[in-house]
């Protein structure tokens, strides 16, 4: 048994190489470091919002209506109905963190299926699956969210749940990619002569090759995903009031830009501006680091 244990040892401490120098080399990304940092931040936020807020972000108070910056005990001012607009934008930090990574973890775990079905099996599963795809490509994100939104209802699982269908088709057609160039290689076909099963070559044989495509599309829905809910939201098909969902803090409060009254729909805009950057920042270092 020690004989056919022992040529596994190098492969293994190939692996733990390859992972150390990755993660070294992300660690010297700037773009890694400064993306990280601000996301980090919004997850602080979200983690620990009840004690940094000074105020319920859904209460309400008439007498504080539309208070500028820095008025009072007020930091980032008040909305129209008087709400701390601090308050409401960590606060918002907690929603979006918990649906869009849920989302995407929907549309990662079904795009990877797809992808290794149509790269594994090809031909006519292949040319099926691959028509669907592209048939649901060629129309905008939004507006099959919208129409689906309208058909089925709304709801925070619903949206949740519709945002990550959405998003497994393009990664089913990176992740086949990957198994394309993987399934002609010599481990695939040793396993295939061994008698080794469909599932099992892909799940326990290809899978773990393409972790690298898989990590940088995962990073990259996201923030995608972060863009879509707040867009969704705007629309009135996300979260609804009184949740202090920032793209719904913009809807509520674009009107009154043009009269000088920036602040409640300006803060939350830049949140959800900084997160996407944020998460774009650490996808560009991941797909650099597995470039190299």
């Amino acid at each position: 048994m020690s004989a056919l244990v022992a040529p596994q040892a190098p492969a293994i401490d190939s692996k733990k190489t390859v992972r150390r120098e990755l993660l070294h080399e992300l660690l010297r990304s700037k773009a890694f470091l400064i993306g990280s940092a601000i996301v980090l931040t919004w997850v602080v936020c979200a983690i620990f919002r009840d004690f940094i807020v000074t105020f319920d972000p859904t209460d309400d108070n008439p007498f504080q209506q539309h208070r500028q910056p820095l008025t009072d005990q007020f930091l980032l001012g008040t909305d129209r109905l008087g709400r701390d607009v601090f308050s409401r934008v960590v606060g918002g930090a907690r929603v979006i963190l918990l649906i869009a990574p849920a989302a995407t973890i929907i549309g990662t775990v079904l795009g990877v299926l797809l992808g290794l079905v149509m790269g594994y099996y090809r031909g006519v599963v292949d040319d099926v699956l691959g028509r669907l795809i592209e048939a649901l490509l060629a129309l905008p994100v939004i507006l099959v969210a919208l129409l689906a939104l309208v058909s089925i209802g709304t709801g925070t699982l619903i949206v949740t749940f519709v945002i990550g269908l959405l998003f497994a088709p393009v990664i089913a057609r990176t992740i086949r990619a990957a198994v394309l160039v993987e399934r002609d290689l010599d481990y695939v076909r040793a396993a295939q002569l061994r008698g080794e099963r469909g599932p099992y070559v892909m799940l326990v044989e290809i899978l773990p090759n393409v972790v690298g495509p898989i990590i940088v599309e995962f990073t990259v829905r996201l923030g995608y995903a972060i863009f879509t809910l707040a867009g969704l939201s705007f629309l009135g098909f996300g979260s609804q009031p009184p949740s202090p969902d920032w793209g719904l803090m913009i809807a509520e409060e674009r009107a009154v830009i043009s009269a000088g009254i920036w602040w409640p729909s300006i803060f939350p805009a830049i949140a959800i501006a900084s997160l996407v950057i944020g998460v774009i920042l650490i996808a560009d270092a991941i797909q650099a680091a597995f470039d190299r």
